[in-house]
């Protein structure tokens, strides 16, 4: 009797679902392959012989993409992931001192809709999700927290961040008060966001002062062009010859993270600018900008 062996190329499909695809431009139903030699008996495949790789398959035009298509995230997936997340901060900062009140129900509901599609959630809603929430652990409703910010990924500057702990701080202090408990969640989320232990402590007690009444010290838009008209800065310019705007260093996208920071001294903003050696901003301008920023 004669063998009759040889090798095929199979396909498998391991996976499904819907994806953005580049070429259409918008999410689209899509199937992951794999590729697999094997060899045959008969024309029967008996054994696999190596992987030769996977692709994924748009089923709407057809168009093969590697693999890693399947992570690119459109504007409209960050723009749910940050609503998610900022829904599951509210909800673990309002049931950490173990009593939700009416202030701190409505201050959730305005909060949450600044970031949801209309209508948004109501009251109804708010009260069957703290309804399901309240029969979890502290500890399993701050891993729900964790998991969403970490769907963010890198989605968040460090601006975007910061807004993130003033809305934990602004929900704790809806009812006229900050609970230790509340305050916990409220470093802890700093820490998830990528703040160490110092930042963290400091961002929660410049908020403190703050929402106490008491004058801060801010990097504006208003300091910043008035930095670059000052004669430090200036100075630095000509020496350096560095083409950087103050925005550039201290700005929104800044290479120097503390826009949207507020101090409750000069001190304390002059010791937090020249924290990481002032990025190679002398010392001259650093004091100038903290001049600047002083509260009006």
């Amino acid at each position: 009797m004669f063998l009759i062996a040889g090798t095929k190329v199979e396909e498998n499909q391991v996976g499904s679902g819907t994806f953005n695809c580049p070429y259409e431009g918008s999410k689209q139903p899509y199937r992951h392959v794999r590729l697999e030699k094997k060899a045959t008996a008969f024309f029967v495949p008996v054994a696999t012989m190596s992987d030769l790789g996977e692709y994924v398959e748009c089923q709407s035009c057809g168009s093969t993409y590697k693999p890693e298509v399947l992570k690119i995230r459109t504007q409209e997936d960050a723009e749910n992931a940050l609503a998610v997340a900022v829904l599951r901060l509210c909800i673990e900062v309002v049931l950490a001192d173990g009593r939700v009140t009416d202030e701190e129900r409505q201050a959730t509901i305005k909060i949450a809709n600044d970031y949801l599609d209309p209508p948004g959630i109501t009251l109804g809603d708010l009260s069957e999700m703290l309804k399901t929430q309240m029969v979890k652990t502290a500890k399993r409703r701050s891993k729900n927290t964790a998991g969403a910010i970490a769907e963010l990924g890198s989605a968040l500057n460090m601006a975007g961040r910061r807004v993130f702990i003033r809305i934990a701080y602004c929900l704790a202090a809806a009812d006229g008060e900050v609970a230790e408990s509340e305050r916990e969640v409220i470093i802890k989320t700093a820490r998830r966001l990528g703040f160490g232990k110092n930042e963290a402590d400091g961002l929660v007690a410049a908020l403190e002062v703050e929402a106490a009444g008491a004058s801060v010290w801010r990097i504006t838009d208003g300091s910043l062009a008035a930095l670059e008209d000052s004669l430090a800065w200036a100075d630095w310019a000509i020496r350096e010859s560095h083409g950087l705007t103050a925005r550039n260093v201290y700005g929104p996208e800044g290479r120097i993270f503390h826009w949207g920071s507020t101090w409750p001294t000069a001190e304390a903003m002059s010791s937090a600018l020249c924290g990481n050696h002032g990025g190679g901003v002398p010392i001259g301008v650093i004091d100038e900008l903290v001049r600047l920023s002083a509260p009006k």
